[in-house]
């Protein structure tokens, strides 16, 4: 057998030996490939509606504040950023960054589209806030969760769940502070409030106009918070 064709047998034979670990390289670099173009896409979408609404395109994480870095959403410390966009602007004072990331968890990727709003002197204490389910009381019974609400209020904590310093949230939430979040908050949402920083933000990817209706919500939200006509 010419020398030639030996060493060209060899190399065909390569494929057959090794043919469930190429399939599995292969795989995961299709796989790469179209993620990758997704993600280009999106980039290329949020861009174009930023441009539409005069807002400014930011790809990098120190454009946001510095004080929701302390938010593991966007703390280094607890993920790494595999794709980020972020839509900022200014309305009636208020600085605002509407951001659009997927991120890994330790080993698992998530998705999230948040708003941050950001106005001077806010000085809020530092807390997370959400909705609770209809059956979240139910659940911690089932598991035999035990937990003590922070704000001093059943009527108020039976709706809501808030996480944070006891002694600063308790003189926060007065009356129309509660009112105000049993009335607005919306349970498809997430909230959190860092000194001069307000965050509204939900578990997945949402099209640009979904987008503009929670910056839209966050807003009102905040402005109501401020205004102490309300």
């Amino acid at each position: 057998m010419p020398e030639w064709l030996d060493i060209l047998l060899k190399i065909i034979m390569i494929p057959i030996v090794f043919w469930p670990f190429t399939l599995i390289f292969g795989v995961i670099f299709i796989l790469d490939r179209i993620d990758k173009q997704k993600e280009k896409e999106r980039k290329t979408l949020l861009q174009e509606f930023a441009k539409t609404k005069n807002l400014s395109y930011h790809d990098n994480i120190s454009f946001l504040p510095l004080a929701v870095m302390e938010h593991s959403l966007f703390n280094p410390k607890f993920h790494t950023i595999k794709s980020l966009n972020i839509l900022s602007g200014l309305v009636d004072g208020i600085e605002f960054f509407i951001v659009d990331q997927k991120y890994k968890f330790y080993k698992e990727t998530k998705l999230v589209s948040a708003c941050i709003l950001k106005k001077d002197f806010l000085n809020f204490p530092m807390f997370s806030l959400e909705k609770k389910t209809p059956n979240s009381e139910a659940i911690k019974r089932y598991f035999n969760i035990e937990g003590k609400d922070i704000i001093d209020d059943p009527a108020f904590t039976n709706k809501i769940y808030v996480n944070g310093d006891e002694s600063e949230l308790n003189s926060f939430f007065d009356e129309r502070i509660k009112s105000i979040f049993m009335k607005r908050v919306l349970p498809q949402y997430k909230y959190a409030a860092f000194k001069e920083c307000f965050l509204v933000f939900i578990d997945k990817r949402l099209s640009p106009t979904e987008l503009m209706k929670l910056q839209n919500h966050s807003l009102q939200l905040l402005k109501a918070l401020m205004n102490n006509k309300e």
